[in-house]
């Protein structure tokens, strides 16, 4: 009690363990953060989308495409932006 993780709202966890997800790159956390991308809130599907395009394996590449044309434009941005990352050849995260 009192702590920064009890504090946390739903839409601050989520968004907070999505970017996290993102930086760490692991493969294993792109069906979770697909999930992610038909949340209700839009913070919690941009930071989806946003970890989706660090981890840029084919299925994550693939579902970004299947939602760009999210109802909220700092969403579509944020797809966008990930599909248009470009892949690094060597790079062990992108599946």
């Amino acid at each position: 009690k009192g702590t920064a993780l009890s504090r946390a709202r739903r839409s601050g966890l989520l968004r907070n363990a999505a970017l996290l997800l993102g930086h760490r790159g692991g493969a294993a956390a792109v069906p979770a953060l697909i999930g992610r991308l038909d949340d209700p809130d839009p913070v919690i599907r941009g930071a989806a989308a946003w970890a989706l395009g660090r981890i840029a394996t084919e299925e994550a590449r693939h579902a970004l495409e299947r939602h760009g044309d999210d109802p909220d434009p700092h969403v579509r941005a944020v797809v966008e932006r990930a599909l248009d990352e470009p892949r690094r050849p060597g790079d062990d995260r992108r599946g």
